[in-house]
């Protein structure tokens, strides 16, 4: 049994690389069980990125998220920051996500984009 067998139900995240830029592809519940899951691909993310590091989170797939996803995503946006980068979040169609950033008032502290292509196109455009 490995240490994520206790994870929602359905919650699965990988780490993909999307035209030189990682991306952690989320779906299901991101809650305390799932937290620790993502939090590891996140910093697996981080580790395959160039400098400044940018990481998307593709979220459209999430179903669910209280403050313990939050937790994560705060987390790892601030570690991408203080190393000059940033966590975008990609939340497609799915309003679990949006709705927990906006109800929190956290939607200016991230950078937001519908699709992961966007998310991915506009890093390419700040790394020149």
């Amino acid at each position: 049994m490995d240490e994520y067998s206790a994870a929602s139900p359905g919650f699965a995240a990988t780490v993909v690389d999307r035209g030189g830029v990682p991306v952690v592809e989320v779906r299901g519940e991101l809650d305390l069980q799932s937290a620790p899951q993502l939090w590891e691909k996140l910093s697996e993310a981080s580790g395959r990125t160039g400098e400044p590091p940018h990481v998307v989170a593709d979220l459209g797939e999430v179903t669910f998220m209280d403050s313990s996803g939050l937790g994560v995503l705060i987390g790892h946006r601030n570690k991408l920051k203080e190393a000059g980068g940033d966590l975008w979040l990609s939340t497609g169609k799915e309003d679990a996500v949006t709705r927990v950033i906006e109800v929190t008032g956290l939607g200016d502290s991230f950078r937001t984009t519908p699709t992961v292509q966007q998310a991915v196109t506009e890093i390419k455009d700040l790394q020149g």
